[in-house]
C-alpha cells in the first residue's frame, strides 16, 4: 500500500505544480522530500504510513522510467539467480524451522538441504526473508519480534541546553586540561544480558511476538553496585558494595579521592562525578577536598509548565510538563548534564567490563564451566568476576588514552546537534 501511496502523491504533487509529464523537463525542486513527508502523514487502517528518502526515490524512478505512469508494486526478483530457484515445500519448511529454532536472523542462514539434488543448496538472506514472511502448510506467517525498548529520559529543553552549555565548555579547554580530568561514577551490575531493540530480534508465528522477545528474560538476579574513578592512567579507586552509595559514604571516600590525585603523576584539572542527590550534594567536602570550582555542578531541576488540559488525578491541579524552550541560567565553571552518559568516560569503562565480562562467560561456556551457580554463592562469584574483568581493562593503558584523545570530538557532536542526545550508544 505505501509503494502505491508513494506512486499516486508524486503525480499528484507533479500534477498541482503544473509539470508537463515529459521526461526531458526537471521535475520541482524538493518533490521527493514532500512525496515522503506526505505519505508519511496518511494512514493506512489505525496505524499510520511510514517510509523513507531511499524508498521514495527508488518508486519515483519507476514512475519516470514509465512515462510518468503507476508501474505495478511487485517485486522483480528475476535478476537473481538465488530468487530464481526453486524451493520446495520441505525446503522451505526446514529453512523456516531452522531460523526460528535456532534464533537466527535471515543473514545467518547459508544453506538448506535439497532432497532432489540430495546435498546443501545456497540461500540468499531475500529468499530467507520471503519465505519467513509467508503462510505455509497451515501455518502462520512469521514476524520479526523485537525486544522492548528502554525508557530514554533526558528530552527535554533544559537538558538538551545544558548539554549544550557543558560540550562547550569541555571544548574551550586545551588537551591537557582534559586529560587530568577524574571522572566517577556509580553503576548497577545486574549480570543478564541486555537485549537490543535493533539487534536482538527473533523470528516467531505471527501472534506470538509479545511473548517470544518483547521482554528480558532476566538470568541472573544478583546485583552488585560499583562505584569507579579514572585518569588517563587508568583506573584510580573503585569499591564493590551491595546497596546504592549512600551520601555518607560518598563524603568518606572523597579523601581517598584526593589521596589518589595527589599521588598521580599528572596535573589535576577537573573532577567529573555523577547527578547522585541532584542539589543536595556534599558541597563543603567537595570543597575541601576535590577544591572550589574544580567539580561539576548539578544543572538544576528542569524547568517545567502548567499543561493546558491534563490535571492530577487526585488533587486536581494542572499537570507539570517541560517546556519547549528553556530559558534557565546555569552555574559557571564545570557543569554536567544529567542523562549523558557521553560526556562521563567511565561509563564507557563500565561497557568495556560488560564486554570483558561476556566474553569470558562464553570462553568458560567452550570449556563447559558454568556461571550459573548456587543462590548463597551467586553474589560472591560475581564479585570475583568483576574484579578480574576490571584487572583487565585496566591493562589496557590504550584504551583510556583513546578516551581521552576522543572526548573534544564528543562534545563537538553535541555541539552539532544543538545538545540533542546522540543516537549512537552511550559508549
Amino acid at each position: 500500500m505505501t509503494r502505491r501511496t508513494i506512486q499516486h502523491e508524486f503525480l499528484r504533487l507533479l500534477n498541482e505544480e503544473g509539470f508537463d509529464f515529459r521526461r526531458d523537463n526537471n521535475e520541482p525542486y524538493g518533490i521527493q522530500s514532500r512525496v515522503m513527508r506526505a505519505v508519511n502523514q496518511q494512514y493506512y487502517g489505525p496505524t499510520r504510513m511510514k517510509t523513507n528518502s531511499q524508498t521514495v526515490s527508488d518508486w519515483i524512478r519507476r514512475v519516470r522510467e514509465n512515462n510518468y505512469k503507476v508501474t505495478s508494486c511487485e517485486q522483480d526478483y528475476s535478476q537473481s539467480s538465488q530468487n530464481r530457484r526453486k524451493f520446495y515445500e520441505a525446503e522451505q519448511k526446514r529453512m523456516r524451522d531452522f531460523i526460528r529454532e535456532e534464533k537466527l536472523k535471515c543473514t545467518e542462514i547459508a544453506s538448506v538441504y535439497s532432497d532432489k539434488k540430495k546435498k546443501q543448496i545456497p540461500v540468499s538472506k531475500s529468499t530467507a526473508r520471503r519465505y519467513m514472511k509467508i503462510q505455509l502448510d497451515g501455518e502462520p506467517s512469521h514476524v520479526a519480534a523485537k525486544p522492548k525498548g528502554h525508557k530514554i529520559g533526558g528530552m527535554t529543553a533544559h537538558h538538551r541546553k545544558c548539554r549544550l552549555v557543558e560540550a562547550r565548555f569541555w571544548n574551550n579547554q586545551p588537551q591537557r586540561k582534559i586529560n587530568g580530568m577524574v571522572f566517577a561514577d556509580e553503576s548497577k551490575m545486574r549480570f543478564r544480558e541486555g537485549r537490543n531493540k535493533q539487534i536482538d530480534i527473533e523470528w516467531c508465528f505471527r501472534g506470538d511476538a509479545s511473548e517470544t522477545n518483547w521482554y528480558e528474560n532476566p538470568r541472573h538476579t544478583t546485583q552488585v553496585n560499583l562505584f569507579l574513578v579514572q585518569s588517563i592512567d587508568g583506573i584510580m579507586l573503585w569499591d564493590l558494595y551491595d546497596y546504592n552509595m549512600t551520601k555518607e559514604t560518598y563524603e568518606q571516600m572523597l579523601p581517598q579521592i584526593r589521596e589518589q590525585i595527589n599521588a598521580s603523576q599528572r596535573k589535576f584539572s577537573y573532577y567529573m562525578h555523577d547527578n547522585a542527590w541532584r542539589g543536595a550534594r556534599p558541597t563543603a567536602a567537595l570543597n575541601q577536598h576535590i577544591g572550589r570550582g574544580k567539580w561539576t555542578k548539578y544543572m538544576g531541576p528542569p524547568c517545567k509548565r502548567d499543561h493546558e488540559t491534563m490535571r492530577t488525578p487526585v488533587t486536581d491541579k494542572p499537570c507539570q510538563v517541560p517546556k519547549k524552550r528553556c530559558g534557565c541560567d546555569f552555574p559557571d565553571g564545570p557543569v554536567h548534564a544529567a542523562y549523558n552518559p557521553k560526556l562521563n568516560l567511565v561509563e564507557q569503562t563500565f561497557a568495556e567490563i560488560d564486554r570483558i565480562l561476556l566474553k569470558m562467560k562464553r570462553e568458560d561456556a567452550v570449556k563447559g564451566i558454568s556461571w550459573l551457580v548456587q543462590r548463597t554463592k551467586r553474589k560472591t562469584f560475581w564479585k570475583r568476576q568483576l574484579r578480574k574483568a576490571m584487572r583487565r581493562v585496566n591493562k589496557d593503558k590504550e584504551f583510556f588514552n583513546r578516551q581521552y584523545a576522543g572526548f573534544k570530538e564528543r562534545c563537538q557532536e553535541f555541539i552539532k546537534s544543538r545538545g540533542k542526545r546522540l543516537k549512537t550508544t552511550k559508549w
